[in-house]
């Protein structure tokens, strides 16, 4: 420890005497001066207290020409001698050394001398220091100094040395209102480092929510924060939220090796509560070492950082995020100024960070969001808006108000922060695709804003194999695995950079650029003329390919570019077709940064090209090209119409293409007119025995899995599929393993493709509970007794059940079950789903009766029956609970009914006296009595029900129509482009990949359209499509309760109906609404349908199947 110098005079004599130091300047230092250094030590309480333990005493003599040197390469020279004397309190000397020359010179202007007598401490009270020579050059004495100081270390006792059970730290206090907190202790002796911990106290009383300053805590320390200082005091920002908090500090000493790794060095805690104590709080502690904390931003998204260094100084940040957890501005707090420096991002319209703010001091020492902190010149808030629009994309706003533009302004007294201009921020420009590659950067300050042409950037283009060879040799891999970077930096220096399709980096150089003047021209430099062909093709639009190639050019550049085709013909022994004619050739080159300078020439082969003999077509451009980014493309089209096809009657016409699928329509049409039309006849009958018979004997080639009809130019090929029947073991049936199975399949195919939380909360327990209880966990069944169910439904001799008819109505239920389950689920008690009820309702019930009693195992159902072990005959009932339906039903004991059947009712339902339960007199009986328990919803309120959860199943299959979709694609050698800034070549951008499952969900969420009808006062649900409802591109049908009547609906224009010339289906376009025309009512005469039966098969007949392949695997019912 060094002190200030004092001056006083000594009893002994005229000396100048220091307490711990002294100095001397020129006037001062002169042969034969003696002054005194009386050394500071420590008094009788504190060895009392804290001990008296010297580590290491030193003197030490500096000379030198102050704390700033300011003479250069001067010559001069210092020589200072003088001898030292350690004095004892009774004047005996118990030190002495001799210092002869102590010298600084311009080479060495500082020179300090050093002696240490940790030894002679105890017994040294002061030295005395006398001059024995000194020389100068008068160059420098107006800074000669000289300072003589001891320096003096003690070991740290970390316990009282009166008492050493009384803690050493204590009066500990804390202002619980400040953000950041101070904490403050008291410690009588010096000690070079303190621990102190923070706990946040949690409430562990479960009747104690209602207040959050009334609560019940376990002190726990081992869950504290832990952080050394060497202060009394400490400043920290508490991020853990508003609550209670306690504190305690203790002493780290040095007295055993180690330090603070050492536990011998640590101290006692201050008092406060014992670990694993408990405390009732409320309102206040009482304790000063407890506190209550208020908080800040509790309803704000952040993230808090605290970092530490060697020593023992702490770094604290924030950072907040949106709603959309954005990153929106970050803050970071400087102990040492005591003041937050604050940063911001803001977002473009896509929603990346495009704009990065300087940071700059705000007003304020604690952590809190700062409100705008960047505006406009209107004083609102800086925003996507400012500078992400069309009219300022490429010039953005200035910042003009709040502290960040004041900081980076004139107006700063500071000259050494520069004035931004408005720009206080750096900003990325990304390409306008989907690859979030960067465009453009920009530095901070006017000067390097967007729009002033200093910026950086970046420019991406395929190089050729040729350039490829031409850089790396031979072996190297094909060009499309790698990727050309041309980097331009606000000097106008290109750089150009050759990376892998895995990010590494293969070449980077310096490329030539007429912009630039501050690269020298190499000798060696050469030019190459770099050719290059594109083949690769990839499906445009409906009737076209593409293929593309961006290029980039650092100089004026000539682009030559020619396009061959050679023309062929399909030819087959049916009918020709000219393939390459009547194609149209676009060549665009588009200029990336400036789309008003993009080309296109066009080039036709009409299909008279073809008549005279097949001859090739070139077509070649020249175009002299500016430095910039470029995209090369070759656009080819066909299926263009025939110009004699187009009449007043057709004036779309005809393509050649179409023309020529009509003719082998046609003929193929002639050839198997009897096949197909023996095909579709036995179809229509239902008669699949004799289908398959026909197949077997008249197909030319039978396989395991194909029947194949060959004709003169084409095959026809009818895969052959077989259905296993489920054969019944003879001594009992496994249908409850079945349900169990197929239930926990279709829970991992959600899990393959749903991560939500949904996925947690639901499908995870459901999946534990059936794996540990069955189908026991859903139904009121027990493991087991559906098996016994299905046993007697087969054993009972009054039903005519099958094993195949109860296996398929079962199959049923259990494909479906995690439908329901998601159902049941989403409305609670408004939805009650019952495996066994479904199941029954397949297999249809035959009532001859009704018991009291639920299980009877397999006793005979005649002497013992169960309306559970018989469900399929027996319901629950007690004679006499339902009178009413008794009376009505003419209903008693000794006048029981037949069993019922599925024998037709007597007449037409429209007759007068028709009896729909004519032979289900049971049925009605249970009908009625179970009637009694009625939900009180509407027809109406069903129906919306029924709807919004056939929607949602669809949202919830979005994943899955993914999957498949993307597999369907695959499957066909499709390439779908991958999310992300990936390189690479695609068939399907991402943008048509995700447009498509979006129309599958509009698809899907179309068939779930329900319509309320009422005949003779009783509501039923039907699948019509309300005026106004209509999904743009779904094929509807017309549908009249009497096909002859003139009556039908009219769709922009056009009437349409059973009976008339524009036939009964229609696409809707975006116009949903229709009207109709006759007498009948829309709803129950006239009904417009959704209808896949008949698929146009020009341009939409993949997309439908993708989507009934997606639909079919989404779905379990």
């Amino acid at each position: 420890m060094r002190c200030s110098t004092t001056s006083v005079i000594s009893g002994s004599g005229d000396y100048e005497v220091g307490i711990d130091s002294i100095s001397y300047d020129h006037d001062k230092l002169e042969v034969g001066d003696t002054v005194e250094v009386e050394i500071d030590k420590r008094n009788v309480l504190f060895k009392a207290i804290c001990g008296d333990s010297i580590k290491s005493a030193k003197l030490s003599v500096l000379l030198n020409l102050g704390e700033d040197y300011n003479y250069g390469k001067n010559e001069f020279q210092v020589k200072v001698a003088l001898d030292i004397k350690g004095i004892s309190p009774s004047g005996i000397t118990r030190f002495e050394r001799s210092l002869d020359s102590l010298k600084i010179d311009q080479s060495a202007p500082e020179q300090i001398y050093q002696v240490d007598f940790t030894e002679q401490f105890d017994s040294i009270d002061y030295f005395r220091i006398i001059i024995t020579d000194y020389n100068f050059t008068e160059l420098v004495n107006s800074d000669i100094n000289l300072e003589i100081y001891v320096s003096k270390e003690y070991y740290a006792y970390t316990f009282n040395q009166y008492d050493e059970t009384i803690p050493l730290v204590y009066n500990l206090s804390v202002d619980a209102a400040e953000n950041p907190m101070t904490l403050e202790w008291y410690c009588p002796c010096e000690i070079p480092l303190y621990q102190v911990q923070v706990l946040r106290l949690y409430n562990n009383n479960s009747s104690k929510t209602a207040d959050e300053q009334i609560i019940d805590a376990e002190v726990n320390w081992d869950q504290a924060l832990n952080i050394e200082t060497d202060k009394d005091s400490l400043v920290l920002t508490i991020a853990e939220g508003a609550g209670y908090y306690t504190w305690r500090a203790r002493p780290i000493g040095n007295l055993y090796d180690g330090e603070e790794a050492n536990d011998k060095n640590w101290g006692l805690w201050s008092d406060g509560p014992e670990s694993m104590s408990f405390l009732s709080l409320s309102g206040y502690s009482g304790m000063d070492t407890v506190f209550f904390y208020e908080g800040f931003d509790e309803d704000m998204n952040w993230i808090f950082n605290r970092r530490f260094n060697e020593d023992h100084k702490i770094a604290e940040g924030i950072t907040y995020f949106s709603p959309l957890l954005y990153k929106k501005q970050s803050q970071a707090y400087i102990h040492s100024e005591d003041m937050i420096l604050v940063s911001q991002k803001v977002q473009d319209f896509v929603g990346r960070p495009t704009l990065q703010t300087m940071a700059a001091p705000v007003e304020q020492d604690y952590f809190s969001y700062v409100e705008k902190f960047i505006q406009d010149e209107n004083g609102n808030i800086y925003t996507a808006e400012n500078f992400d629009a069309d009219e300022n994309y490429n010039n953005p706003d200035s910042i003009e108000g709040g502290q960040l533009s004041n900081y980076y302004s004139d107006d700063n007294t500071d000259l050494r922060i520069p004035a931004a201009k408005g720009y206080p921020f750096t900003r990325t420009l990304y390409l306008r695709d989907e690859s979030g590659k960067i465009e453009e950067t920009s530095g901070a300050g006017l000067t390097h804003a967007i729009g002033q042409g200093r910026t950086t950037k970046f420019y991406y283009a395929n190089p050729s194999d040729s350039e490829i060879i031409k850089i790396f040799g031979d072996e190297a891999d094909s060009s499309s695995s790698v990727v050309k970077i041309i980097n331009i930096d606000p000097n106008k220096v290109a750089r150009v950079q050759y990376v892998s399709k895995s990010g590494q980096v293969l070449a980077t150089c310096l490329a030539s650029n007429e912009a630039s003047v501050l690269l020298d021209t190499l000798s060696s430099q050469q030019r190459e003329i770099v050719t290059d062909i594109l083949t690769a093709n990839m499906k445009y639009g409906d009737n076209g390919i593409q293929s593309s190639k961006p290029l980039s050019f650092v100089e004026a550049t000539t682009l030559n570019i020619t396009y061959e085709i050679n023309l062929d013909e399909l030819t087959e022994s049916c009918t020709d077709f000219c393939k390459t004619c009547d194609y149209t050739i676009y060549i665009y080159v588009h200029h990336i940064d400036d789309p008003d300078n993009s080309t296109v020439d066009t080039l036709i082969i009409s299909a008279s090209d073809c008549d005279g003999g097949i001859s090739d077509t070139s077509l070649s451009l020249s175009y002299d090209l500016e430095p910039g980014a470029y995209l090369v493309e070759k656009r080819a089209f066909v299926n263009n119409v025939i110009p004699e096809s187009i009449t007043e009657d057709e004036v779309s016409g005809t393509t050649y293409r179409d023309s020529h699928s009509d003719s082998v329509e046609e003929i193929l049409e002639e050839q198997f007119a009897e096949v197909l039309d023996t095909i579709y006849a036995y179809l229509e009958d239902y008669d699949l025995d004799n289908l398959y018979a026909y197949l077997d004997n008249s197909a030319d080639v039978v396989t395991n899995s194909l029947y194949t009809f060959t004709g003169l130019c084409c095959d026809i090929e009818i895969p052959k599929n077989e259905c296993n029947s489920y054969e019944c073991p003879d001594n009992w049936p496994e249908f409850e393993e079945y349900y169990t199975s197929a239930l926990k399949a279709s829970i991992h195919e959600i899990w393959d493709t749903n991560t939500t939380s949904y996925s947690l909360t639901f499908y995870t327990p459901l999946y534990q509970d059936i794996s540990a209880y069955g189908i026991a966990h859903i139904s009121n069944y027990e493991l087991g007794q559906i098996d016994t169910l299905i046993h007697n439904m087969l054993e009972d001799e009054n039903v005519s059940y099958t094993c195949d008819q109860l296996w398929e109505c079962w199959v049923g239920v259990a494909q479906s079950a995690l439908t329901m389950l998601e159902l049941e689920d989403a409305y609670g008690d408004d939805f009650d789903y019952d495996p066994i009820e479904q199941f029954l309702e397949c297999t249809g019930k035959y009532y001859r009766d009704y018991t009291a009693d639920a299980w009877t195992g397999v006793d005979d159902p005649d002497v013992n029956p169960g309306y559970m072990s018989h469900a399929y005959a027996f319901f629950y009932y007690v004679s006499g609970s339902s009178p009413d339906c008794e009376d009505a039903l003419d209903f008693t004991n000794s006048n029981t009914w037949d069993v019922d059947s599925d024998k037709e009712p007597d007449g037409d339902p429209d007759d007068y006296g028709y009896d729909p339960y004519q032979y289900r007199s049971w049925e009605e009986f249970y009908n009625c009595v179970q009637g009694t328990d009625d939900p009180g919803y509407s027809a109406t309120q069903y129906g919306e029900m029924a709807e919004d959860s056939c929607k949602m199943i669809c949202d919830w299959r979005r994943d899955v129509f993914i999957s498949e979709l993307r597999t369907l694609y695959e499957d066909n050698g499709l390439i779908v482009q991958a999310p992300g800034p990936h390189w690479t070549t695609y068939d399907i951008s991402i943008s048509d990949f995700y447009l498509c499952v979006e129309m599958m969900v509009s698809h899907c969420k179309g068939y779930c359209e329900l319509t309320v009808f009422y005949q003779e006062g009783s509501p039923y649900y039907g699948s019509h499509t309300a005026p106004g409802s209509l999904i743009d591109g779904q094929l509807y049908k017309v549908v009249l309760s009497d096909p002859t009547r003139p009556w039908g609906i009219t769709y922009q224009g056009t009437r349409y109906g059973p009976n008339f010339l524009n036939g009964d289906q229609f696409y809707a376009s975006s116009t949903p609404f229709y009207f109709i025309f006759g007498s009948g009512v829309l709803g129950t005469d006239i009904q417009v349908l959704p209808d896949s039966s008949v698929i146009d098969s020009i341009g939409s007949y993949e997309e439908y199947l993708a989507a009934q392949k997606a639909m079919a695997y989404g779905f379990h019912l």
